[in-house]
């Protein structure tokens, strides 16, 4: 158990320090279920110029998700 406490600090350390590097959005949420994973998304919408990435750790009773927009020079 010591090590599921150990590793979502971890992984809740490098997500908000990501965050922060980024200047994203962090997000915290429990859920109701046991789920382990990632997921990593980007979406480029042409009509604004800019590209939104999704990156998501899932670690049994939480899901860390961090969200950021990079605008592209024109």
């Amino acid at each position: 158990m010591i090590e599921f406490f150990t590793l979502t600090f971890i992984a809740l350390v490098v997500a908000f320090l990501l965050a922060a590097y980024k200047g994203a959005n962090l997000i915290i949420s429990p859920i109701m279920g046991v789920l382990l994973g990632g997921l990593y998304d980007r979406t480029y919408y042409e009509d604004e110029e800019v590209t939104d990435h999704t990156l998501q750790v899932s670690l049994l009773f939480v899901v860390f998700t961090v969200k950021w927009e990079v605008y592209d020079a024109v």
